[in-house]
C-alpha cells in the first residue's frame, strides 16, 4: 500500500514513532523525585507498553487505542 510519498517505510516509521513515545514516556515516568526503594515496575511496564502499543496502530487500531487510554 503505498501513500505516493518517498521515503521511510510505514512499518519503520510506526516503530520509530512508538519507541520515541515509550522514551518519553518513560522519562517523564522516572522524572519524578522518589526514593530507591520507592519502585514502581508496574507501572513503568505500562508506561512501555502503553507507548510501543503504537506500532501496531494500523493493523488494530481499536485494540491500540484501548491499550494507550
Amino acid at each position: 500500500m503505498s501513500t505516493g510519498r518517498p521515503g521511510v517505510q510505514a512499518g519503520i516509521r510506526d516503530w520509530a514513532i512508538a519507541v520515541c513515545v515509550s522514551a518519553v514516556l518513560l522519562i517523564a515516568g522516572l522524572s519524578e523525585n522518589r526514593t530507591a526503594t520507592d519502585v514502581d515496575l508496574l507501572g513503568y511496564v505500562l508506561l512501555l507498553s502503553g507507548g510501543l502499543a503504537l506500532a501496531a496502530r494500523r493493523r488494530a487500531p481499536v485494540p491500540v487505542l484501548a491499550a494507550t487510554g
